[in-house]
């Protein structure tokens, strides 16, 4: 990403696909992939590549903070923003508890 930055797609292109290519399933190589692609202005490669990862990862990291944020921003209720909380746990394999209890505990 520092290549793209710096206006190097060339490199960036070379680097990128390389990772891809030891992880091909890896959800930041493909994101970072398409990212280059999208700058040097092949839609169509992009475009694959983003299908690929909405499969693999069909919300984006903090998707679900994301909402819960909103949430709270447009005045939703507790209700609504709990919801948001409990779909963003479920989505992350590494936590054990996944319920919420409204009294905090």
């Amino acid at each position: 990403m520092i290549y793209r930055r710096h206006g190097d797609l060339v490199h960036a292109e070379r680097l990128a696909r390389m990772l891809l290519a030891r992880a091909p399933d890896n959800p930041t190589f493909i994101a970072n992939l398409a990212t280059v692609l999208s700058s040097a202005g092949k839609q169509q490669e992009t475009l694959a590549l983003t299908q690929k990862l909405r499969r693999i990862e069909p919300y984006p990291p903090f998707y679900f903070v994301d909402q819960g944020r909103n949430a709270l921003n447009s005045g939703n209720r507790y209700a609504a923003k709990l919801e948001r909380l409990r779909a963003h746990l479920d989505q992350l394999p590494y936590v054990r508890e996944r319920t919420l209890n409204p009294n905090g505990s």
